[in-house]
């Protein structure tokens, strides 16, 4: 496991870029926030938290705002065949 953490190695711009996710509402970006936070753990000692997560009050409407606005999609043909659509 110690050769698998020495073995990851991020550039600068790398860096801000999973800051940049870390700071993101994880009720909105979900996995993708979280990944980029224990990423970040190796080179950091700050805790990334969004004001959705300590909003006390707001918490809930904020998530549950989030979800009310994705919007369903569809993309075809599945596999690409080398166009892609996009309704």
């Amino acid at each position: 496991m110690q050769s698998l953490i020495d073995s990851v190695n991020f550039d600068s711009l790398q860096l801000n870029d999973l800051r940049t996710v870390a700071n993101l509402c994880p009720a909105i970006h979900v996995d993708a926030v979280y990944m980029a936070r224990v990423l970040l753990q190796l080179y950091d000692t700050i805790i990334y938290e969004n004001i959705c997560e300590t909003d006390g009050e707001n918490r809930m409407f904020v998530a549950t705002n989030a979800i009310e606005k994705t919007k369903p999609f569809i993309l075809y043909p599945n596999p690409i065949n080398g166009t892609m659509i996009l309704n």
